[in-house]
């Protein structure tokens, strides 16, 4: 009787520790079902988390990139100008027409030409540099300038390169009588009996006089209806 007493109490502990088991082994699920919850959330935060942060290096790359490109944009800019003025200088002293005051001015004029024309002032400037090769002194130059712009205008539009029209006018200005027949074939009509027995400076004079009869205000008309080099 006593071994049976005995025996039933042994299986009742072992229901009790079977039901504590399984309470523990249920709560260890819920357990896990809640921590498996919350890496899911956890990794569904962190993908939102480096979408955003993608996003957002994406249009930093975007902007800085952009500015950059403007920096050199501006870099190039000035030292184009820069090359194109020691070009011009470097021109005035081979001619021995160098004076650092009359260069000084000549940049402003440039600018000048570019509000009053569109042409762009390091065009301008490379003009100076091909007439400044023909031997023409500053003050020719400043003077033939407007004419030569007045004729691209009419004849070929805006260009950023006036080495053609700038070759053409220091042949024409520095050797008018030889050149201005040749120079019929490309527009520019001169009438020579007016050159003669005249000093080059009277010539030259001459000859943008009738140039300018011919094509004064062309090039302003032209940035006046376009706005100028595009």
């Amino acid at each position: 009787m006593n071994k049976i007493i005995g025996f039933n109490q042994i299986l009742s502990k072992f229901e009790v520790a079977l039901q504590s088991s399984t309470e523990a082994v249920n709560e260890m699920k819920g357990s896990t079902e809640e921590l498996a919850n919350s890496m899911d959330k956890t990794k569904k935060e962190a993908t939102e988390m480096f979408s955003a942060i993608k996003e957002s290096y994406g249009k930093a790359k975007e902007t800085i990139s952009s500015v950059a490109k403007a920096i050199k944009g501006l870099i190039d800019i000035h030292m184009k100008q820069a090359q194109a003025e020691l070009q011009f200088k470097n021109s005035l002293i081979a001619s021995k027409q160098y004076i650092h005051s009359a260069f000084t001015e000549f940049k402003k004029f440039a600018r000048a030409q570019q509000e009053l024309t569109g042409f762009g002032d390091q065009a301008v400037l490379g003009a100076g540099k091909v007439l400044a090769s023909f031997g023409l002194s500053v003050e020719a130059i400043r003077s033939t300038i407007p004419a030569l712009l007045d004729v691209q205008a009419a004849t070929g539009g805006y260009t950023e390169d006036l080495s053609e029209i700038s070759g053409l006018f220091g042949q024409l200005m520095s050797k008018p009588e030889k050149m201005a027949e040749a120079l019929k074939a490309k527009g520019i009509v001169i009438d020579t009996v007016l050159l003669k027995n005249k000093t080059l400076t009277e010539q030259q004079q001459e000859i943008l006089r009738q140039v300018n009869a011919i094509y004064g205000g062309q090039a302003t008309a032209l940035n006046n209806a376009t706005g100028g080099v595009k």
